[in-house]
């Protein structure tokens, strides 16, 4: 699964407004393979974001959101400080902010490490995450990312970065910092914006921007699609934790954890089956028998008590919302990735989904390596593999794999 969906939800007005008339969703798809945008185009309003439920489905997804409705702050904390995030950056904002805090939500990076001096903090009102929730869940999308428009666009040192998009002029002004302003207000609020922030040496802007007096010179950048500049960038800081944490549960896509550990049970119940059959008297087949038992109760820890174990396994397995095919399928890829999984017990899985007879894989390890030696056990076992953008992660490096069955010769 090489392309991703990147869906730039409008601004809010400041006021109550029907979704019809909320403004228009930019949108397109980046294919990583190609590193070109092979699709893009506009919606009315977000009523209309269910025409995006099938790209949506076979991509991973993106939401960016308008820089209009995130506030990006830094916070200076005390040292010891750090164990109780939750309580301790909205209090440290409190007085900055004219809201109120409980009416805020609040995102940070998720590796915050004890060096920093500072945290970098997105800000958003809750009643706007919860629109934008209510929005993808009408549409029955399920992002995998909810990121911040402005943190998208390339950070150069005493650079800033700005590109129209839709209706709006998007530009980030360091590495946490950045804003959206309608393009037809700027001419007015521009100078006002930007005198926070000292003047660059330079602006680099994608595509055709209406800027009549900036504070530097502009640079043109060299690229056809300017929207593209958005799928270029690493991830980001997520919008989505606490409340808003993603709660994945697709028809079409698996949870990992469960099968992963559902996908050793299978192989095991079917050796020892083999063996039970074939040696009735042997401890082999005892061992492997209790081992499948416990690997079952560690993946569904809400069972107690183990009357048939392949009979509940498929119970579980249909409540994970896969076909009987998909089941299949998705078990076999993941038995054959055994000796790859077995090799690299310090590498993380944050995310699998099966899709049209490919896994794809999101998963966090040490170091760019790692990856590379997953790759080849798995090409080892007969398995066409595709990696997909590496990015760091505090000490960790997080990546994609896209795994599916080797041509048959």
């Amino acid at each position: 699964m090489q392309e991703r969906l990147f869906i730039r939800l409008p601004a809010s007005s400041g006021k109550e407004t029907a979704v019809a008339d909320a403004g228009k969703v930019v949108w397109f798809i980046w294919h990583q393979a190609q590193q070109e945008v092979i699709a893009s185009g506009e919606l009315g309003s977000p009523a209309e974001l269910s025409q995006l439920q099938q790209q949506a489905r076979r991509c991973e997804t993106t939401v960016m959101l308008p820089g209009q409705d995130v506030l990006l702050k830094q916070v200076e904390l005390p040292a010891g400080s750090r164990r109780h995030l939750d309580r301790v950056i909205p209090y440290a904002l409190e007085e900055e902010l004219a809201s109120d805090i409980d009416e805020l939500h609040f995102s940070w990076p998720a590796n915050v490490s004890k060096a920093q001096s500072s945290i970098p903090v997105a800000i958003v009102a809750r009643s706007r995450m919860s629109c934008w929730q209510n929005w993808l869940k009408e549409a029955a999308i399920d992002a995998d990312h909810w990121y911040p428009e402005t943190l998208l666009l390339p950070y150069r040192e005493n650079h800033w970065s700005a590109i129209r998009v839709g209706a709006d002029v998007v530009v980030r002004t360091g590495p946490w910092q950045g804003f959206s302003i309608e393009a037809e207000a700027s001419a007015a609020l521009m100078p006002v914006i930007v005198a926070q922030w000292p003047a660059p040496s330079l602006i680099d802007h994608y595509g055709d921007i209406d800027w009549p007096q900036p504070p530097s010179p502009m640079q043109a950048a060299d690229i056809e699609v300017p929207l593209s500049i958005f799928a270029r960038a690493g991830d980001t800081l997520e919008l989505r934790r606490g409340e808003f944490a993603v709660k994945r549960k697709r028809v079409d896509s698996i949870r990992w954890k469960p099968l992963a550990v559902a996908a050793s049970v299978a192989l095991v119940v079917a050796v020892g089956g083999n063996l039970l059959r074939a040696y009735q008297l042997s401890s082999e087949a005892d061992a492997l028998q209790l081992q499948a038992e416990q690997r079952f109760l560690e993946a569904f820890p809400n069972k107690t008590r183990i009357v048939n174990l392949r009979a509940q396994l498929q119970q579980e397995l249909n409540q994970l919302g896969a076909s009987g095919a998909e089941q299949a399928s998705a078990l076999a890829l993941l038995d054959s990735l055994q000796p790859a999984f077995a090799d690299l017990p310090e590498m993380t899985l944050e995310l699998l989904r099966y899709q049209d007879g490919e896994l794809r894989l999101q998963a966090l390890a040490q170091n760019f390596s790692q990856f590379e030696r997953f790759q080849r056990a798995a090409e080892q076992a007969g398995l066409q593999v595709q990696q997909g953008a590496l990015n760091n992660r505090g000490n960790q490096v997080a990546g994609s794999l896209t795994i599916a069955r080797g041509a048959q010769s």
